[in-house]
């Protein structure tokens, strides 16, 4: 009997860690992030405030924490960083705000990590900000 209890016993505690390091297991996939540099001074200002936001991918986001409302009032957009992007390189990413929440009328210029976003030697306001991926026959070498 207590040979059968102690095979049980391994048996039970192989399976539970089998399941739980099982490759098999499903796992929620996050999307892959652009981290935004939002400068919230006026452009010509030499004290510059910054606020960075995280966008997910191919998905058109609000710009909280800056936008309180009415929009977010800002000069330059500037493309820090990704994460989660797998094999793409950062020169893929390409993102373009927008005025509106509903993204139907441009606030900026497409950008990249290598060109930033001049909305405004003043402040403009900006709503929202869609980034996605370029095909690679559309990236160029920005200089």
């Amino acid at each position: 009997m207590h040979a059968s209890f102690f095979t049980t016993l391994v048996t039970l505690a192989l399976s539970t860690t089998l399941a739980t390091a099982s490759p098999l297991t499903t796992r929620s996939r996050q999307p892959p992030f652009i981290t935004l540099r939002l400068q919230t001074s006026y452009g010509l200002d030499q004290n510059h405030v910054y606020t960075n936001v995280t966008i997910p991918i191919n998905t058109l986001s609000s710009l909280e924490p800056c936008d309180t409302g009415n929009g977010c009032a800002l000069s330059e957009m500037v493309i820090l960083s990704t994460l989660n992007t797998g094999d793409l390189p950062i020169s893929q990413f390409e993102c373009r705000g927008y005025k509106d929440a509903a993204g139907l009328s441009p606030g900026s210029a497409p950008f990249t990590v290598k060109n930033p976003a001049e909305v405004s030697t003043n402040l403009g306001t900006e709503r929202a900000v869609l980034c996605y991926v370029r095909a690679a026959g559309e990236v160029e070498d920005e200089a």
